[in-house]
């Protein structure tokens, strides 16, 4: 009994840290996509529950879009889909 409660108390802290650090990084961080590096796969689309993200079609190629960044919580999840490095969170600029 006692290690599920000590197990619950972990995973409520582990929470609570991730939360605060989604929102100081939503302060500071914005999503940034490198077209050049963009294969169009859709595997970041896959991932952001969001719909900060969508798919465009080229011409030559199909291309992600950033949409709707003001959706985006700085989750990281679409970044670490990305197999090809085309997504990264960048610092905001300074106004």
């Amino acid at each position: 009994m006692k290690i599920i409660i000590i197990s619950s108390l972990v995973l409520v802290i582990l929470f609570i840290i991730k939360e605060i650090f989604r929102k100081k990084n939503k302060a500071t961080k914005m999503l940034y996509l490198n077209q050049e590096r963009c294969t169009g796969c859709g595997a970041c689309l896959k991932k952001c529950r969001r719909n900060v993200l969508a798919i465009t079609d080229n011409k030559s190629r199909k291309l992600i879009e950033i949409q709707n960044p003001i959706n985006c919580t700085v989750c990281n999840d679409c970044v670490r889909a990305c197999k090809f490095k085309a997504l990264s969170l960048v610092d905001k600029p300074i106004k």
